[in-house]
């Protein structure tokens, strides 16, 4: 099954950076960011992936973390949140 992804923060490091950047997030450097070991604004994501087992899904969060799946309220589209910061 194929699910868009989102993520729950807005900026990260550079390091973080890179593993979100292989998973299709785009990112543009703010030097005005809240946190200055967070300058990278998530500007767009295309980000998506193919899981087809539990086994899978679980692999996928050890390595990002908690995860949120959900039906987009607009299209049902499939979708699973990282949860790497906090929101409401």
């Amino acid at each position: 099954m194929k699910f868009k992804l989102t993520m729950s923060a807005n900026w990260v490091s550079e390091e973080c950076k890179k593993d979100y950047e292989i998973l299709g997030f785009k990112f543009q450097y703010d030097k005005d960011a809240p946190y200055k070991s967070e300058p990278w604004y998530v500007s767009c994501s295309d980000a998506s992936i193919d899981i087809y087992s539990i086994e899978q899904l679980m692999e996928f969060s050890k390595k990002f973390g908690q995860l949120i799946l959900f039906s987009s309220s607009i299209n049902q589209e499939p979708m699973i949140e990282i949860y790497n910061d906090y929101r409401e």
